[in-house]
């Protein structure tokens, strides 16, 4: 007789949208994901009790939708990281301080039980004392479980994040506003007139070009190069495009101590991710070597190891 596969529920929840995943602890696949635009500022404007009501109705649904794939998925244990676990939603829990350890207590918790009978393990964030993180901690430990010699986690996104890693140990990290520079930039500026949006794998040369000069120049003397290449060399609206990303790129990736070069991993989605690492071989070449991890994977190995640790 062939045993049951423990399964668990993974959710991650962020600011503009929530990502359920259906995780087999055994095999460490994910055998369904729900992913939608329900993140927790959607309902930001509701009155306390019934933003909870909202969002656990939600998460309810979601997850409800993945009983067409997965026999049960509606009574298997949920865990949860990201903007949950802050005053916008469910539960508000502090950030855990680090310097810490991946294989000790590194994480707050809160348990709850929901009308409709699911066990909720809700998990805090992060903080070094100057700068904070929701979620991203559950990816970086995931990602680490599966990679040896990385000393510098990339996590890509509307707030990128770089954790610092040596010998089991988170040290630090660092917060970049790179994701929503480019949106408020190519949809809100004087630049956005230039702009013509493109899928990131159609990135060409412009892109690369911008990434030098983020990383050489002065990102508010670079950013605003974009109007004048338009202006006075017709620079295209793809190429001012993904000029603007190289530029904002390069610059985020210009603050990378040189000594966390050496191993580098960037959790991501397949084309954000290509496009770090597109950077970065432009910037320092055969000195870095880069792997990449799904996030959405990512997160999900986290969560076995707080379920594996009782965490």
């Amino acid at each position: 007789m062939v045993e049951k596969q423990e399964k668990i529920i993974s959710v991650d929840w962020g600011s503009s949208n929530l990502r359920v995943n259906c995780f087999d602890l055994e095999s460490s696949t994910i055998l369904a994901s729900v992913d939608s635009d329900d993140g927790v500022l959607k309902f930001r404007d509701l009155e306390e009790s019934e933003r909870h009501r909202n969002l656990l109705h939600v998460l309810d649904k979601k997850i409800g939708l993945m009983e067409f794939d997965v026999a049960g998925a509606s009574n298997l244990p949920v865990y949860i990281s990201g903007m949950a676990s802050s005053n916008l939603g469910i539960v508000n829990l502090p950030y855990f301080k680090i310097p810490v350890s991946k294989d000790e207590n590194c994480i707050y918790k809160s348990e709850i039980k929901t009308e409709s009978g699911k066990n909720l393990n809700i998990y805090s964030g992060w903080t070094n004392g100057h700068d904070v993180m929701r979620g991203e901690e559950t990816q970086a430990i995931g990602a680490s479980k599966m990679m040896s010699g990385v000393e510098l986690f990339i996590i890509p996104g509307t707030h990128s994040k770089h954790l610092y890693y040596q010998k089991g140990k988170f040290l630090d990290f660092i917060t970049y506003m790179t994701g929503e520079f480019f949106d408020l930039l190519s949809k809100s500026s004087i630049l956005s007139v230039t702009m013509t949006p493109d899928h990131a794998i159609s990135f060409g040369e412009a892109f690369e070009e911008g990434c030098m000069l983020g990383y050489k120049e002065p990102l508010l003397h670079s950013a605003f190069s974009i109007r004048s290449r338009f202006v006075l060399d017709g620079f295209s609206g793809t190429d001012a495009y993904s000029f603007l990303s190289g530029i904002l790129i390069g610059s985020e990736l210009s603050h990378i101590d040189p000594a966390a070069l050496q191993n580098v991993c960037i959790i991501g989605s397949e084309g954000l991710s290509s496009l770090y690492q597109r950077c970065m071989l432009a910037l320092y070449g055969q000195s870095t070597s880069i792997t990449l991890m799904d996030a959405k994977l990512a997160t999900c190995l986290g969560h076995k190891f707080y379920h594996q640790n009782k965490l």
